[in-house]
């Protein structure tokens, strides 16, 4: 006969058979210990036992068969299961003071932390796009947490613990959750930090072993179980976390695969469940790049011969308002004998126009781009001839102006000739190299958005086929939309699809090479100029610092990163020496304003060069930098409104103090072409500085020697006692080429400065 029992605490009832009667069995809806009374024997409240009465008690007879009928009792089950559990230690909590608020709230702390710690870090991740790719993030990581690893730790904990028979603990999910939110919130973090598979390991193994007293403290475990029962934990944990990894992977192609068919992959510039994971921006079909051999190649087949000269500068057509860009100085043909040559390359182009301003280095500048200038834009592009109207001989700088004129009515006692460059014709910009070379390039802005770009060589021959590119830029106003290198053969540009970086034309091949490293999300690199014939310099921000990268061309990857100070990004304030070995820019470390000198081709440390009389309140903002010829001097130049302020350092005699010289006759058209990139500040031989290709100024004293041009100038390209000075004239740049008597400079100066 079956009698009805009830639970005296929950009420709830079981079905027992007579042999049952007077045991004591444990209630399984709330864990009561109770001995079994029939209902009409009155109800007993509550009996405590200990864990040896328990055991003894239930280690009474085994439970009966089934009942007749195949029907097992409710009770039955539940009186078998409490058998089962007769040897396994009760869990109770430690002591200790505190152990019990640790206890409570100690795994919704550590929780919340995990969770906010992840949410944040993923939101300033530098390689995150939209929000909804750090949402998605999100979303799987805590979706795979929840669904994969915590049930599989659980699984292991539930294992051991019979293993080792100690009970778990109440809510033991949630305190496995809470555990193990440590290792991952730490790889999580180190993950998007270091952008790779190490952080990730680094940040689970320092996770796991912060974690382990936690493990101790919330699952109430005896000194013997602490080592196994982690063990076995921990490895549940990292087990899941390999086959989440496994899940990621798998739904990035998915997602990548999605994204290309519809079109948006170009969207993103990384994975949107984070670093280490591939995005291709297009089918596997598209053309691939260039080989290293055909890289190789192009370098081996310059046979162009070049001269030497100085730095790098690109210039930029515009009218009597618009700045024009300039990088560091170089030679360009002059010859008259090139004249016709040139006429028969056919390097003139039909301008109808304004050109966006192509900038002097690598840095951004927060400065409102001319309205009046069309945007620059650049992709992979091919090439053709583009021919020379019939009066490109009249135009292309053989004939007097009437710019050339007034220079030569002012008769400035230390010019010796005047005239226009020969073998440059008139254009919308200028790209000299940034170290010394014989070689430029001449920009021509056609109708629909294209440019048409012919490199000169020494010779004033055109080096290679002319390239016709788009013009696309990186979006960044008064930014280097082109940077040249020594030997004429490649052309850097900044793209910003699919992907941020650089496309690299090589003239030989016809072919480009696409140079895309990684920075900051919402950041663009920007280029400094090539310091070598297939070493280009760029600069970047990753993980909220600023780095100065050489990049090999033919390997195609970075051969030097340096850590630089975060500075302004102004066109004014980045440079390369003539020689290639140094790049200089202005920022403030450790809150004062320095002059930095890196070197690019050795691991050294900076040198640091005080800028003492520029005050804190100043932005440390320069209009421009300039090495001397010989790389031996350096020189930067402040300027505000119609004031400047030059500082100058002997780079090879540390114990020479520093010149400096306040500047009351800045031209008026230093600002201008500063914030658009053109060079403002150069050196003639020791003793004198070039600024704003008007002002020629002492060295020693600061004292105006004479001026050699207007405010129609565009910029400047200084090589001995050879000055170039950019006009423009008729919306299109100009080149025109003035010698120095060098003796008459040198007799008007008062020393060679530093």
């Amino acid at each position: 006969m079956v009698t009805d029992v009830a639970c005296p605490v929950c009420q709830k009832h079981y079905s027992a058979t007579p042999d049952m009667i007077g045991k004591r069995v444990r209630c399984r809806n709330c864990a009561t210990v109770f001995p079994v009374i029939p209902q009409d024997a009155g109800s007993l409240e509550p009996v405590g036992v200990s864990a040896a009465e328990e055991d003894s008690e239930l280690a009474a007879p085994p439970p009966p068969p089934p009942m007749e009928g195949g029907l097992e009792s409710e009770f039955e089950t539940a009186f078998s299961e409490e058998e089962e559990r007769r040897d396994l230690r009760r869990n109770i909590k430690l002591k200790f003071p505190w152990a019990a608020e640790l206890d409570r709230f100690l795994p919704a702390t550590l929780i919340i932390i995990a969770v906010v710690w992840i949410c944040a870090q993923t939101f300033r991740s530098p390689d995150l796009g939209p929000i909804w790719t750090g949402l998605l993030r999100i979303g799987v990581v805590f979706a795979l947490y929840a669904c994969l690893i915590v049930p599989v730790v659980m699984f292991a904990a539930n294992r051991i613990a019979l293993k080792l028979k100690y009970e778990l603990p109440p809510a033991a999910p949630w305190r496995a959750a809470a555990v193990f939110s440590l290792p991952l919130m730490l790889g999580y973090v180190f993950w998007t930090v270091s952008e790779g598979p190490s952080g990730f390991v680094l940040g689970c193994v320092l996770g796991l072993l912060i974690s382990a007293a936690a493990f101790w403290l919330l699952f109430r475990l005896q000194p013997k179980e602490i080592a196994p029962s982690f063990a076995a934990a921990g490895g549940g944990f990292v087990g899941a976390v390999l086959i989440s990894i496994g899940i990621m992977a798998l739904l990035n192609v998915f997602i990548n695969s999605g994204m290309i068919s519809s079109h948006a992959a170009h969207d993103l510039v990384a994975s949107p469940l984070g670093p280490g994971f591939s995005w291709n921006v297009r089918p596997d079909n598209s053309p691939a790049r260039p080989d290293q051999n055909q890289l190789q190649l192009a370098s081996a087949n310059n046979s162009n011969p070049v001269a030497p000269t100085t730095q790098q500068s690109t210039v930029a057509n515009s009218d009597a308002s618009a700045p024009v860009n300039g990088e560091h100085p170089t030679t360009s043909p002059s010859d008259p004998s090139t004249a016709a040559q040139v006429a028969s390359s056919g390097s003139a182009v039909k301008v109808t126009s304004l050109a966006t301003p192509v900038g002097n280095d690598n840095k951004t500048s927060n400065l409102p781009s001319d309205p009046t200038s069309s945007s620059v834009s650049t992709n992979t592009g091919g090439s053709k001839v583009f021919d020379l109207p019939p009066d490109a001989l009249e135009n292309s700088g053989s004939a007097d102006d009437s710019w050339l004129a007034s220079i030569r009515s002012k008769a400035v006692p230390f010019i010796a000739s005047v005239q226009a460059a020969r073998g440059i014709a008139p254009s919308d910009a200028i790209v000299y190299p940034a170290t010394r070379s014989g070689c430029i390039a001449v920009v021509h802005h056609k109708d629909e958005g294209r440019d048409v770009i012919q490199v000169i060589d020494a010779q004033g021959q055109p080096a290679g086929q002319e390239a016709d590119l788009p013009r696309e830029g990186n979006g960044i106003a008064n930014s280097r939309e082109y940077a040249l290198s020594p030997d004429g053969q490649m052309l850097a540009r900044p793209v910003h699809f699919p992907r941020a970086g650089f496309a690299v034309w090589m003239i030989p091949l016809q072919r480009s090479v696409a140079i895309s490293p990684e920075c900051d999300a919402g950041t663009v690199p920007q280029l400094v100029g090539f310091c070598d014939n297939d070493k280009l310099v760029l600069e970047y921000a990753r993980n909220k610092e600023d780095f100065i990268d050489v990049w090999s061309i033919k390997e195609n990857r970075s051969l030097r990163s340096i850590i630089v100070p975060s500075h302004p990004y102004t066109p004014g304030n980045c440079e390369i020496s003539p020689d290639g070995q140094y790049v200089a820019l202005a920022a403030r470390v450790d809150g004062k304003a320095a002059l930095e000198i890196y070197s690019l081709t050795a691991d050294r440390m900076p040198q640091d060069l005080a800028i003492k009389d520029l005050d804190s309140h100043w932005v440390v903002q320069p209009a421009g930098i300039a090495f001397s010829g010989d790389s031996s001097k350096v020189a930067i130049l402040f300027v505000e409104r119609d004031e400047g302020f030059i500082e100058s350092w002997n780079l090879k005699n540390s114990s020479t103090p520093p010149n400096e010289q306040l500047c009351t006759a800045i031209p008026v058209q230093v600002i201008r072409n500063s914030n658009s990139g053109a060079r403002v500040l150069d050196w003639i031989g020791d003793g004198t500085w070039l600024i704003g290709g008007d002002a020629v100024m002492d060295v020693a004293t600061g004292r105006l020697l004479g001026r050699i041009g207007d405010n129609a100038v565009r910029g400047q390209h200084v090589d001995g006692s050879r000055v170039e000075v950019l006009y423009s004239m008729n919306r299109t740049i100009h080149v025109a080429d003035l010698r120095l008597d060098q003796a008459k400079v040198a007799s008007m100066t008062s020393g060679s400065g530093n």
